[in-house]
């Protein structure tokens, strides 16, 4: 979800996929716990944070997990290149659970990896193909307030449920354009009220359903009017329950009544304060301000609930700064991680 989100994937990057699919993952021995960083640089793809302050990057550059302080200091990484134990092949979404557990979205092995709040391995579950529990490139992960964990199967056009430990319960979608199915979902969000909210994102259109697949509803359609969007990439529900989509294309962010109803939105292309080059990621803060990744400016761009601008931190290059910021989660002490 750089994380090449799967739009540009398509349209731009679809040929790194392809060599992945064909070549496979590049052996290598189990997962190499780094003292200091790795060389290169952080190339930021999506972020979570933790209930104790922690930020947490994986990253597309070493195909591992960076672990900062929330002022962005580097304190370990972990992972490496491989489809071995704790090992990553361009890992793209992240999600942290109740209890500081790590799910991340293991792209090119297509499977998702858990990690301790420590880092340590904790399991996997997933592989490549097309039946229940299997994936072909997914990019999206949330977690509801059980614990329960959904996964945007992209490739596949469906959503995924699992147990917190992984075990497969049930999935919903398919190819196309009608109620409940989809072309190439990106992004995933649960509600409080365990709603999930799926970005359609080649079909142009957010849509809405119970905990347990059911559809509810659907909004958007293409185009660059209010309520319109231009490959949506991710989504974040505020704590009042509102639902801002970062709308990749349209270079902006959109925020909507938990309905649909639109309401509001800000951004335009560009590199000064409140523009974007397009957006990757969107997390909801605990006050109701809302974290955006700036993907193509390689930065995080803080708002208020409305959409006034507040800060900004990050840029190209090594760390503490970002380069190619994709997906953006915080948890509930506010602290801020990035996906590189």
């Amino acid at each position: 979800m750089t994380r090449t989100p799967v739009h540009a994937g398509i349209i731009s990057g679809m040929i790194v996929l392809f060599f992945i699919f064909i070549a496979g993952p590049v052996p290598a021995a189990a997962q190499v716990l780094y003292q200091q960083a790795p060389a290169g640089g952080v190339h930021p793809v999506s972020v979570a944070a933790d209930s104790d302050g922690f930020v947490y990057v994986t990253d597309g550059n070493s195909n591992s997990v960076w672990k900062f302080t929330a002022n962005g200091s580097f304190v370990a990484a972990w992972g490496g290149t491989g489809n071995d134990r704790g090992q990553f092949q361009y890992p793209e979404g992240i999600a942290v659970n109740g209890s500081g557990f790590i799910y991340v979205v293991d792209t090119g092995n297509n499977r998702v990896g858990m990690l301790t709040p420590a880092g340590a391995y904790a399991g996997s579950f997933g592989s490549g193909g097309k039946g229940n529990g299997q994936f072909l490139y997914p990019d999206g992960i949330a977690v509801n307030a059980s614990g329960f964990v959904y996964v945007a199967d992209t490739y596949n056009h469906r959503v995924q449920l699992f147990s917190p430990e992984g075990t497969y319960l049930a999935q919903w979608g398919a190819g196309g354009s009608g109620d409940g199915r989809f072309m190439f979902p990106e992004g995933i969000a649960v509600d409080a009220t365990g709603t999930v909210y799926v970005a359609d994102t080649f079909n142009n259109r957010v849509q809405v359903f119970s905990p347990d697949g059911k559809y509810l509803a659907q909004w958007g359609s293409a185009g660059t009017g209010s309520g319109r969007f231009f490959f949506p990439d991710s989504l974040a529900i505020g704590p009042d329950g509102r639902v801002a989509v970062a709308d990749w294309g349209n270079n902006r962010i959109q925020l909507f009544g938990p309905d649909g109803e639109y309401l509001a939105q800000w951004g335009s292309e560009g590199s000064g304060s409140s523009q974007f080059e397009h957006p990757g990621g969107i997390a909801a803060g605990p006050a109701g301000s809302f974290f955006v990744t700036d993907t193509g400016n390689n930065r995080v761009q803080v708002f208020s609930g409305t959409g006034a601008y507040v800060t900004e931190w990050g840029a190209g290059g090594t760390s503490p700064g970002y380069s190619n910021t994709g997906d953006v989660a915080i948890n509930a002490n506010r602290f801020v991680y990035v996906i590189s």
